[in-house]
């Protein structure tokens, strides 16, 4: 059966929009200052923003640009203003970004408004107490992709030209990657039985299955990562359907010695442990990604 888009995609938000406040954000977590809806673009959409979280602490510091999930169609930045406190206590000015969603904006929208937050993050990070040189990228489910794809293209001219993207950052400027629960080879994860998953393909590819495998290769990092790719901290559920997307992508890094951290929930320590657990700060598996994510962040930052 062949679910409409916009189906998948009202009830995704009805499930988010419940839960954004109550479930995800129960507390504020102290920092120095939230600045929020900053645009990353000129005449911006009003998703083309972000969210600046400064610490109490000295400037120069590191950078994370945090990239929400949602499959590309669903997801907001207010979900992670918790998760993004907590990394800016830990001493990071955090960048809370988002970006157009499918099926109205399709490929390479999300890819061009990735690369635009994080080059407007290094141009600007210095006036919010950043260094430029340190960089770190975050994301979940789908912006896990983002954040891993971005890191490909960063080393190969060919992915910024194909996507219409027209400036990178620096490689060298990128340290390090959090990757939560992502999806790395697009035609791969259609098999892993994840709910909607080919909605959600279509959405971001269209319906003409050439054109489709043309943007798919494009876009799986998995396809495109070299020796040079910084240093990962991957980390999914044992019951989640993306977990062989996981243990693909940490094991083509192996095989290419890049540095990576792997961090899996399985039994029967954690039994129950799927897709989104970050958000949800009363699960252990949430408690010890978090804490163990920051030991990865520092030991790369060099705080």
């Amino acid at each position: 059966m062949n679910i409409p888009a916009y189906l998948v995609k009202a009830l995704n938000g009805l499930l988010l929009a419940g839960g954004r406040t109550r479930l995800m954000n129960p507390n504020d977590t102290p920092v120095k200052e939230v600045i929020r809806n900053v645009p990353y673009v000129d005449g911006a959409h009003r998703l083309q923003r972000l969210d600046i979280t400064i610490p109490y602490a000295e400037p120069p510091l590191p950078i994370l640009v945090y990239i929400h999930g949602g499959a590309w169609m669903n997801g907001d930045k207010s979900t992670y203003r918790r998760i993004c406190a907590l990394y800016a206590q830990a001493g990071f000015v955090v960048f809370n970004v988002n970006y157009r969603l499918t099926p109205k904006y399709c490929y390479p929208v999300q890819m061009q408004d990735t690369a635009s937050a994080v080059r407007w993050v290094y141009h600007n990070c210095s006036a919010y107490g950043g260094d430029p040189s340190r960089i770190f990228l975050a994301g979940d489910s789908a912006g896990s992709h983002l954040a891993s794809w971005y890191a490909a293209a960063a080393g190969d001219d060919a992915l910024p030209e194909a996507t219409g993207i027209r400036e990178m950052i620096p490689a060298e400027s990128l340290r390090g990657l959090l990757l939560f629960y992502g999806a790395y080879d697009m035609d791969a994860m259609l098999g892993t039985g994840f709910p909607f998953i080919k909605v959600f393909y279509r959405a971001c590819f269209g319906e003409d299955a050439e054109a489709c495998r043309m943007k798919a290769d494009i876009t799986s990092p998995l396809r495109h990562i070299t020796a040079g790719y910084p240093p990962a901290f991957i980390t999914c559920g044992g019951s989640d359907p993306l977990l062989p997307e996981s243990r693909a992508f940490s094991l083509a890094l192996g095989e290419l010695g890049v540095q990576h951290r792997d961090l899996y929930f399985t039994k029967p320590e954690f039994p129950y442990v799927n897709h989104g657990f970050l958000n949800f700060y009363f699960f252990k598996s949430s408690r010890v990604a978090m804490r163990e994510s920051i030991v990865f962040l520092k030991e790369h930052a060099a705080i």
